[in-house]
């Protein structure tokens, strides 16, 4: 200890400097040191707690994303089922159109004809009629006689009848 004394160092208030500072390491473990430690536990918690929700919400996100894809193809697949059906509605009514439009010009085509028909036969009557009138004068020309009605009737028939069988 003599060896301390004469590098003026006192051991009385080496040990009391030695309590002191023990004392001061305890007071600041106790009341700085522990309560430190706790608020970087506490902080440690909260980052590890803020990481996993983090990644929950990722994982929410990326789920809520791929379901967001599916139904968003399965809403362009719907779509292009509407668009394709209507198409074919589309081709099936313009299909029909065309039908009605050939039943119906069939319909005028026939009406046509039936029209032709009847005025070919009022032709052929007018003709007849006619035919059997200039016969009648020329018979009464040749004949030199005029020739009753009742008799220029018979004649219209008959000349009517044959005119229509030669036909």
């Amino acid at each position: 200890m003599e060896i301390l004394t004469s590098l003026g160092i006192d051991p009385a208030v080496m040990l009391a400097q030695a309590v002191n500072f023990f004392a001061l390491l305890a007071i600041l473990s106790f009341f700085v040191y522990k309560p430190i430690l706790k608020l970087l536990d506490e902080r440690k918690e909260r980052i590890a707690k803020a990481e996993e929700h983090a990644q929950l919400v990722e994982d929410k996100l990326a789920r809520v994303e791929e379901l967001t894809q599916k139904e968003l193809k399965k809403a362009q697949a719907k779509s292009q089922e509407i668009i394709n059906a209507s198409k074919e509605s589309a081709a099936q009514q313009g299909e029909e159109l065309i039908a009605n439009a050939k039943e119906k010009v069939g319909k005028i085509v026939e009406e046509g004809r039936a029209v032709i028909m009847k005025e070919k036969d009022d032709a052929t009557k007018q003709i007849q009629t006619e035919v059997s009138r200039i016969v009648i004068l020329a018979t009464e020309k040749l004949l030199n006689r005029e020739v009753q009605s009742s008799d220029q009737e018979k004649f219209v028939e008959e000349a009517a009848i044959e005119i229509a069988t030669m036909k």
